[in-house]
């Protein structure tokens, strides 16, 4: 569980630390909007946010994308230098942090998609090494659909243990931070565990159920 909240934390990296390099747009700088108190995409050119403490909002625009991170997700430390160099680095269009603490980057739709990958790349890698590691030895696959809705993890087990029950939790994360970033709202997130050697499912278990007892 430990390398979970640590993959968790390198997905916020990929945009907050701008991970990478990438060649600069000619795009104009308009700037940052404040964030809004929830995920959401919009298909207008203008459209301003108010403040936010807790989700990352996306603003698609008709030519570029918007990403607010919350200030709970970026850290008391950053400075609107490092925001500038996050910019550079990355080819943003601009980048801005708010009077809230959170942070609004600008980019090109292009740039976004390169971002998706980021995301994307980073989260398998981490199931990739979730399978046969010392927290999960019965682990033997996992898939995931194309927007990390619905994962299927193949395990030896033939009744789960606390570590394997656990990890459900790192696949609810994985699924609301991708979506979170892409801008779409995701109302479940779906995972199956499946016995390698019969094929049937021995445990599901359903993000939308999370604190009603289902």
């Amino acid at each position: 569980m430990r390398k979970n909240i640590l993959a968790i934390s390198l997905l916020l990296m990929v945009l907050v630390a701008a991970c990478g390099s990438n060649t600069p747009t000619n795009e104009p700088n308009n700037g940052g909007q404040d964030s809004k108190e929830t995920t959401s995409v919009s298909e207008t050119k203008n459209e301003e946010a108010t403040d936010s403490h807790s989700s990352i909002e996306v603003d698609e625009n008709l030519l570029t994308v918007e990403i607010s991170v919350p200030a709970t997700f970026v850290g008391e430390d950053l400075t609107q230098e490092d925001v500038d160099k996050a910019v550079q680095e990355n080819g943003y269009v601009s980048g801005k942090l708010n009077s809230d603490g959170s942070v609004t980057y600008k980019m090109t739709k292009g740039k976004h998609k390169e971002l998706m990958a980021k995301i994307k790349d980073t989260i398998d890698t981490q199931m990739g090494e979730m399978v046969g590691s010392e927290d999960y030895p019965n682990i033997v696959n996992i898939e995931a659909n194309d927007d990390y809705t619905s994962f299927t993890i193949t395990t030896k087990s033939t009744e789960l243990g606390l570590m394997e029950s656990m990890s459900t939790l790192a696949f609810y994360m994985y699924g609301g931070m991708y979506n979170a970033f892409s801008g779409e709202q995701v109302d479940n997130i779906h995972v199956d565990f499946v016995n390698e050697e019969t094929g049937q499912v021995i445990q599901s278990a359903d993000s939308k159920n999370m604190g009603s007892g289902g």
